[in-house]
C-alpha cells in the first residue's frame, strides 16, 4: 500500500479517505443501499442465485463507493465468488485499518486533554479546604 488512504488490489489503485465525513457518508449509504437492493432477494434464491446476488452486491458496493466501472476493473466481467470475496475482504481490511487508526488518534487526543480522575479529585479536595 502506498499510503493508508490508498487501496491497491490486483493492479488497481483506489483512494478512499475514511477521515473525510463525506466519504464516510458515501460508504455508509452504499452499504444501506446494498442491503435494500439485495437483502430481500437472497432469502428466496437457490444456492447459485444467492451466490450471484452476493457477487452482484459486492460489485454494486465498489461501483457506488468508487464510481461506475470500478467493479469491472477490480473483478473483470465474471461473477466469481472467490474473486469477489477476496476483493471484498481486502477492501474491508483496508477500511478497518483506517478506522482503527482514526479511533486510536481520537482516544489519544482525549487522554491528552482530559485530566486524570485522581488529579481532578485531589484538586477538588484542595479547593474545599
Amino acid at each position: 500500500m502506498a499510503d493508508k488512504k490508498t487501496w491497491e488490489y490486483d493492479g488497481a489503485t483506489l483512494f478512499l479517505d475514511m477521515d473525510d465525513v463525506n466519504t464516510i457518508e458515501r460508504y455508509e449509504n452504499a452499504f444501506s443501499m446494498m442491503q435494500e437492493r439485495f437483502g430481500e432477494q437472497e432469502e428466496t434464491a437457490t444456492t447459485a442465485g444467492k451466490l450471484r446476488i452476493y457477487c452482484e452486491a459486492i460489485r454494486f458496493l465498489f461501483d457506488t463507493i468508487f464510481g461506475s466501472g470500478t467493479a469491472s476493473a477490480l473483478l473483470g466481467d465474471t461473477l466469481n465468488i472467490g474473486k469477489c470475496e477476496e476483493a471484498y475482504d481486502s477492501f474491508l481490511t483496508f477500511v478497518q485499518a483506517q478506522t482503527e487508526e482514526r479511533t486510536q488518534r481520537h482516544a489519544q487526543m482525549v487522554r491528552k486533554y482530559t485530566p486524570n480522575r485522581a488529579i481532578r479529585r485531589s484538586a477538588d479536595k484542595a479547593e474545599k479546604k
